[in-house]
C-alpha cells in the first residue's frame, strides 16, 4: 500500500519531533540550535512557535538586541543538530539553520 505524499511529509515531521523532542539542555547551556526564524516583532515570532507547535516542535522565543529569535531545544554537539536539521530538508522549515 502505497502512502500519499501529504502521509509520507507527516511521518518525517513525526520523525523531526521526536528527535528535536530528544534534545535535552545541557549543563553550561553551551551547545547548537536550530533557528527556525528572526523576527523584529514578538507577535510574528510567537506565531511561528504556535505552528511548530501544532506540528508537534518544541520551539523557543528569545529576544536578543531587539530582535526576537526562534529556536529548537538545545543540542550538545553540531553533528546532531546537523542531522536533525537535515530532516527539515522536505518540509516548509528548510530554511532553517544551525547557531550556537
Amino acid at each position: 500500500q502505497e502512502k500519499t505524499q501529504e502521509e509520507g511529509k507527516a511521518d518525517e515531521t513525526n520523525k523531526v519531533v521526536k528527535d528535536i523532542e530528544q534534545a535535552k539542555p545541557t549543563e553550561t547551556q553551551n551547545g547548537y540550535y536550530i533557528q527556525f526564524g528572526s523576527f523584529s516583532n514578538k507577535e510574528s515570532a510567537q506565531e511561528l512557535v504556535d505552528e511548530l507547535s501544532n506540528m508537534g516542535i518544541t520551539a523557543e522565543l528569545f529576544e536578543k538586541e531587539g530582535v526576537y529569535k526562534v529556536r529548537s531545544n538545545l543540542f550538545e554537539s553540531k553533528e546532531k543538530a546537523q542531522e536533525i536539521k537535515a530532516t527539515l530538508v522536505n518540509t516548509s522549515y528548510n530554511d532553517a539553520f544551525i547557531t550556537q
